[in-house]
């Protein structure tokens, strides 16, 4: 459903640098990363918003630059940052950019409005950014759209809601038509409903892979501190040491075995990008070459 590839950008000193991402239609994206490692910059480049330097993003089979029309025609977009007029009611909002969508429907809209308990005739600017989020959530389910982009759309959101929220992303993937790139920080949110995980840092991807595989190619392992020293350096991407004890990450690998010394288990996505962005960082691409590729 999407591809990007080879795609940089330059913007304020920061660069996106040689990002390939592929997304099958049918499934769910996670983008992860720290703030300021590049996943808003990469979505809005992949949107249109900014304008890529070199590269290429292809959706359902069609170039973006050449198909730009079309392909917007296809997406439903979630920003952090609302784009459209906050002096604006959301009503008003889809009277007038619902036309440009071939397969917009008022009353799918307008009953998503209500569903999700957002006051239609109320400016935008007037409401709270959880209220925001769903507001754009009703508008990009209102018009068929295959490729959903959601940019830490949970975000100010109440638990309920963040559950009904993932709960519609399942359903919207049941066909197996339609794909979800997924940018969050709330990384037990694609813990539950990713199937791809990409992690970028520093405007890079450092990996991209189903959720599974990203998580069986490392160890969490908890022990004694001085146990946790005699761990093979290159191979932990990060230790921390309490008063009796600590934990690391470590790659899984037959090239670092772990005795029984060690308690081990399968981290989950949240503990494999604390542990890079806490203390792995500088050694990541080292530890990635080394045991990862």
């Amino acid at each position: 459903m999407l591809k990007v590839d080879g795609l940089n950008k330059t913007f304020y000193g920061f660069s996106l640098k040689n990002i390939d991402l592929h997304i099958p239609k049918g499934y769910i994206c996670g983008l992860i990363g720290e703030n300021g490692a590049g996943k808003s910059t990469l979505i809005k480049t992949i949107i249109g918003l900014y304008k890529m330097e070199e590269g290429s993003v292809v959706v359902d089979g069609m170039k973006f630059d050449s198909n730009e029309a079309q392909i917007k025609d296809m997406l439903g977009i979630v920003l952090d940052e609302c784009i459209y007029n906050p002096g604006y009611t959301p009503l008003k909002i889809g009277k007038l950019y619902g036309p440009l969508y071939t397969h917009y429907e008022e009353s799918a809209y307008l009953d998503w409005l209500k569903k999700f308990n957002v006051p239609a005739d109320k400016k935008i600017k007037q409401l709270s950014k959880g209220m925001q989020i769903k507001f754009q959530l009703a508008f990009a389910l209102s018009h068929k759209a295959k490729l959903f982009i959601f940019d830490e759309p949970t975000a100010g959101l109440d638990s309920d809601f963040r559950k009904e929220f993932l709960d519609i992303c399942m359903e919207l993937i049941e066909d197996g038509e339609r794909s979800i790139l997924f940018s969050t920080h709330i990384t037990e949110d694609l813990d539950r409903v990713a199937d791809y995980i990409t992690f970028i840092q520093d405007g890079e991807i450092l990996l991209s892979m189903t959720k599974e595989e990203l998580c069986s190619r490392f160890v969490y392992v908890q022990a004694e501190n001085y146990k946790l020293k005699l761990l093979k350096p290159t191979s932990v991407v990060h230790r921390e040491e309490g008063t009796y004890g600590g934990s690391a990450l470590v790659v899984n690998s037959k090239q670092v075995p772990l005795d029984n010394d060690y308690e081990k288990r399968v981290p989950t996505v949240e503990e494999v990008m604390y542990y890079f962005v806490k203390g792995g960082k500088a050694h990541a691409k080292d530890i990635i070459e080394l045991y990862v590729k």
